[in-house]
């Protein structure tokens, strides 16, 4: 009972501090949960039950890679799971496994957390009392809508305990789980709080290595780790190496400024966790993003890290992580402070456009639990006075916490992102659904002035759509959309401005929806007719809709990418006569219409099929995002793709009858999967080896036993 009771409370714990989402129906965890991960959870979860990997999304953007995407977090162990789960249970509780998910990695947090503190020597009480003050601190609280935060942050308490056993043990096995560890914490899909825990590993090992003797290896152990793990996760790293320098992430310089982080005003919530309004979102004025905002860890817990500072000069662990607290302190404010103005002019752009500075408030809150154990452990030394004080602690951290809109918002407050709910109505779904699918594959759709979910929530509603808004959108296709729309290059989301524009139907997309009525001077020589009306909005219908797949006789030649663009834009271009071509696709077709037709025989997930039939050599346009890894095949015999009309697939098929295979193949992901497939061999290899060896140097057996002394060594 004494080894495993504080277990069992921080997993209770993490279940009362989610009771709403979890047992009560009618709430959910809001926002990023339900906006962005639940539509890659869905894409998962068709593709598992088609045998594949959630390699490409064909519902957004005309198409987009998704595994690539690394906030997807695709190949983080949970994910797969919770795709099953949907497919077992039903896609629509999908959102519910996501938020168990949330749940687990915070009872995670804790646990990770007490024995981070009973190898640094507190006792079980104190260790159970600071565990306590990080899991239910105002970071889990208020990112719990940000799942990869979230499971990146359970997994920096299990990093740092993996240093400080090298440290004092010199142990493999610790070595290879801090490198499991950072591996996993990479493959969560929150690169910037990857990045804070890899430093944090960094600079605890070299205040171990300076405060507490030992010497460096500690830091050369480190960077090994680190790089074992990039080889672990490179199934993800690769692709994702690949997407941020085909899309719109790779101008983040652009608005990025100085670097980011949030105010010193955040800290007042340490005291008063609703005093700029927290609770109340609607009441909030502040420009920075409210889940930053909050710090909120217990008077306990404030309290008793303060004294832990103050006992600074009697213990060298307490200055560890003193000095760790004021480091997650000064990284989380950022450029608001001139120490971090300074420190981030040091860091190089490239480094610097990937951070995240208000994302170090997890050490902060880490360092400030760890440092109120310590001076419990110190202060306290009447258990049962101790116990009384982290039971309250608990208590103070759920009624304060618990139950609030950053983590149990009620469902019907926050329409707009279920299966059947856009716009909070199930009708207009169906609705939709049909008008679509008058075609096959169904036709895209788009918005004018409408809700946002129209275009994030498309795997789930399988609304196909020409638009999204993801901060890794493919920059070509972003391109395309400036022909209709003014904005930045850096832009992920940007809806029809001008009707007029033939690339709208380009893009396949039939129907526009707005919700303002359109007056008639907007409409005014555009193609596009009020069609009907659906709850909340009205659609139109462009009767100069492109097919998804049509011939063309004329070709324009672009030498790169902002010539094509520019000829995008040009009036005189007719997208139903000629396409815009970059590269050598051979001499153009004979003058004339082709006398031909395309028809879809097969429209998957990641492959399509279409039969042609022309009298004479033409050229197939499509308005199917182009992306490294596709690849067709005319009659069985590959067939170069070619950038068409900026962003889209296209190449020449001879005269005649043929049949004409694109297959998404991300030969790029295959060869890194398979490096990061054997890492992970090697890895379990070297653990084991490790164990038979513990195994013969005590003269038992392995088993069961075995697996529970080895753990506690560890």
């Amino acid at each position: 009972m004494k080894r495993y009771l504080p277990i069992a409370l921080l997993v209770l714990q993490a279940l009362v501090f989610f009771r709403h989402v979890l047992f009560l129906p009618g709430y959910a965890i809001p926002w990023d949960l339900r906006g962005l991960h639940l539509p890659h959870a869905y894409l998962w979860a068709d593709s598992l039950a088609k045998g594949l990997l959630p390699l490409w999304d064909p519902y957004t953007y005309c198409g987009r890679p998704d595994l690539a995407n690394i906030q997807a977090g695709a190949l983080y162990p949970a994910m797969p799971v919770a795709a099953a789960m949907g497919l077992v249970f039903g896609h629509d509780t999908l959102l519910y496994w996501l938020e168990c998910t949330v749940v687990l990695h915070v009872a995670l947090a804790g646990i990770f957390g007490f024995l981070l503190l009973r190898a640094l020597g507190v006792k079980r009480t104190s260790a159970y009392f600071g565990a306590t003050t990080y899991q239910l601190c105002g970071f889990f609280a208020a990112h719990a809508e940000h799942l990869g935060t979230t499971i990146a942050a359970a997994w920096l308490p299990f990093a740092l305990l993996s240093v400080y056993r090298w440290h004092k043990e010199r142990s493999w096995r610790a070595a290879l789980l801090l490198t499991a560890a950072l591996a996993l914490t990479i493959l969560a899909g929150h690169a910037p709080l990857a990045a804070v825990v890899v430093a944090a590993c960094f600079l605890f090992g070299l205040l171990l290595a300076i405060l507490d003797g030992g010497g460096l290896s500690i830091l050369v152990m480190t960077a090994v780790a680190s790089l074992c793990a990039a080889l672990l996760s490179l199934a993800q790293l690769a692709p994702t190496y690949q997407l941020t320098n085909l899309s719109v992430a790779q101008f983040r310089a652009d608005y990025l400024g100085s670097g980011g982080g949030v105010p010193a005003t955040a800290l007042v919530s340490l005291v008063r966790p609703n005093y700029y309004h927290i609770f109340e979102p609607a009441q909030y004025k502040l420009p920075d993003d409210l889940t930053y905002m909050y710090l909120y860890c217990g008077i306990l817990g404030l309290l008793f890290g303060l004294a832990g500072v103050v006992l600074a000069g009697w213990s060298r662990l307490n200055r560890v992580f003193a000095i760790l607290l004021l480091c997650g302190t000064f990284a989380t404010l950022g450029d608001t402070t001139w120490m971090g103005r300074m420190a981030l002019s040091l860091v190089p752009l490239r480094i610097k456009i990937s951070l995240e500075p208000e994302i170090s408030a997890a050490v902060l809150c880490l360092s400030l639990a760890v440092l109120a154990a310590l001076a419990l452990d110190r202060l306290v030394p009447n258990q049962r006075l101790a116990c009384v004080l982290a039971v309250a602690a608990a208590v103070d951290l759920i009624a304060v916490s618990s139950g609030r809109p950053m983590n149990a918002y009620p469902v019907a407050a926050e329409p707009g992102v279920g299966r059947t709910h856009i716009d909070g109505r199930p009708e207009t779904l169906q609705r939709m659904l049909e008008l679509t699918g008058t075609s096959f594959p169904p036709s895209r759709v788009d918005t004018v002035d409408a809700a946002l979910a129209w275009s994030t929530t498309a795997p789930i509603t399988r609304i196909y759509t020409a638009n999204g808004a993801d901060v890794m959108a493919v920059y070509r296709t972003m391109q395309a959309r400036l022909a209709f729309a003014q904005g930045q290059r850096w832009g992920a989301y940007y809806q029809i401005e001008n009707l007029r524009s033939p690339v709208i139907g380009l893009m396949n997309t039939r129907l526009v929806i707005s919700s303002p009525r359109l007056d008639a001077r907007r409409l005014a020589g555009s193609p596009f007719r009020e069609l009907t009306s659906i709850p909340g909005g009205y659609i139109y219908e462009n009767q100069a809709v492109l097919p998804r797949f049509f011939l063309v006789s004329r070709l324009r030649p672009a030498r790169n990418l902002e010539e094509a663009a520019a000829l995008l834009k040009s009036p005189d271009f007719d997208p139903k006569h000629e396409a815009i071509v970059e590269g050598a696709p051979g001499p153009p077709p004979p003058a004339g219409e082709p006398a031909g037709m395309v028809s879809v025989s097969k429209y998957g997930l990641q492959q399509l099929r279409l039969s042609v039939e022309s009298e004479r050599p033409a050229y197939l346009v499509t308005s199917e995002t182009h992306y490294p890894g596709w690849r067709a095949y005319v009659d069985g015999r590959p067939q170069p793709i070619y950038y068409t009309n900026v962003a889209f697939r296209g190449f020449p098929v001879p005269a005649g009858r043929h049949q004409i295979l694109m297959r998404f193949e991300a030969p790029l992901f295959w060869w890194a999967a398979a490096a990061s497939a054997l890492g992970w061999i090697v890895w379990a290899a070297l653990l084991l080896w490790g164990r038979l060896t513990i195994c013969g140097r005590l003269g038992a057996p392995s088993g069961p036993g075995m697996a529970r002394s080895a753990m506690g060594t560890f």
